[in-house]
């Protein structure tokens, strides 16, 4: 399926029941989302299983790129994507995620290129560099015709 070259882009959730949701992104076939137990059943990815997949993709994507510029070409490249929740403000989150890459270059004498890919790569990767920086996320609740903007969790200090 080929998008445009649009700035926008946009995932569809629906609700089935309890935290599971039938998701639809830009026409591709639908998947689901559930939470992990207690509050979910664990039926499917949950939202930060996703966001671990969305950096990966992202940053093996960009790697690949860059070896194909710096002409290294590739045997295998396998990607491991680990996530770590922490509480932040007795509130968890998602506090790290490290990727680990794991290459078999298709000609060992391109290694010497490897340097060179490796000082620019992860400029490339538009989810981790996003995350990074941090993105400002706005929330709009609709009801009928009405439209709340959510504003963000402040935390009272009394």
């Amino acid at each position: 399926m080929k998008r445009g070259k649009s700035k926008f882009f946009e995932v569809e959730l629906n609700w089935i029941k309890n935290f599971l949701f039938e998701v639809t992104v830009n026409g591709f076939p639908k998947f689901h989302m559930d939470e992990l137990e207690p509050v979910g059943e664990d039926s499917a990815p949950n939202p930060a299983d996703y966001l671990l997949v969305s950096v990966g993709g992202c940053v093996a994507s960009s790697f690949i790129y860059s070896t194909l510029k710096h002409g290294i070409p590739l045997k295998k490249l396998q990607i491991k994507v680990r996530g770590k929740y922490t509480r932040k403000k007795g509130m968890i989150r998602v506090g790290e995620v490290n990727v680990e890459l794991q290459v078999d270059l298709a000609d060992e004498s391109t290694a010497k290129n490897l340097e060179s890919c490796l000082n620019v790569f992860r400029k490339y990767c538009i989810i981790s560099e996003s995350l990074r920086e941090g993105i400002p996320i706005n929330i709009f609740l609709k009801i009928g015709k009405r439209v709340l903007e959510i504003l963000p969790y402040e935390e009272n200090d009394d």
